[in-house]
């Protein structure tokens, strides 16, 4: 009786994600996104770079959170000292972007280390996700003269977050028994959970991009080699 009872539950936490699958539609085909560097110079000292992502976030995602996901954007950016066999990094920096949509105000909530920001409109959404305008890398003398550099840039693109997607696996899964000692294995639920996510089109996207290496110079001006 237990077995079956359990079997008929799975049954309806599957019936509930086909449910889903109907309501977002079938994954349409990711879009060609790809990290464009605008621009890596000096001001005021100071190493700055700004750069774009076309098409980040897209139909799929601005729909998922419009019926009530939370999304994550993170970008990752290293300048590496670097060398023939093993670079080191001088410095990292992380940016968060998280996204929902505000039901009680009717509005796209973007939270960041920054801001806390409330607005109507898509587009604000996809620039404050994809656009990366003048960030700070660090101060110029910091660099070490007569030493090559490059900049690397990862963005990880979580259209259901974290949160959310231990959220909803732990649904799935169903409660766990407080009295087990070690950590239970992924389930089978767990497993049609991730495959029924990346149907969807809510499977992470991890994109890369790494500069040509260069040196500082003194007149605050960056030498490049191709």
């Amino acid at each position: 009786m237990n077995v079956l009872k359990s079997r008929n539950g799975l049954m309806r936490k599957i019936y509930l994600i086909f449910g889903l699958v109907l309501i977002l539609g079938i994954a349409v085909q990711a879009a060609d996104r790809k990290i464009t560097l605008d621009s890596l110079n000096v001001n005021n000292d100071q190493l700055y770079i700004s750069y774009h992502i076309d098409g980040l976030l897209d139909a799929k995602t601005i729909q998922g959170l419009e019926r009530g996901l939370t999304s994550e954007v993170i970008h990752k950016i290293r300048l590496w000292k670097s060398k023939k066999l093993f670079s080191s990094i001088s410095t990292e920096k992380v940016i968060t972007v998280k996204i929902l949509y505000d039901n009680w105000e009717d509005k796209f909530r973007i939270v960041t280390d920054d801001e806390n920001r409330l607005t109507s409109q898509v587009q604000t959404v996809r620039d404050m996700s994809s656009l990366i305008r003048n960030y700070m890398i660090l101060p110029v003398d910091e660099l070490e003269s007569g030493t090559k550099y490059y900049i690397s840039i990862q963005t990880t693109l979580k259209p259901v977050s974290a949160e959310t997607y231990h959220e909803l696996s732990e649904w799935l899964s169903g409660p766990s028994r407080s009295d087990d000692k070690e950590k239970p294995k992924k389930s089978g639920q767990n497993r049609i959970f991730d495959v029924f996510m990346n149907v969807l089109g809510f499977g992470e996207t991890e994109l890369k991009f790494k500069s040509d290496n260069f040196f500082y110079k003194e007149n605050n001006t960056l030498q490049f080699i191709q």
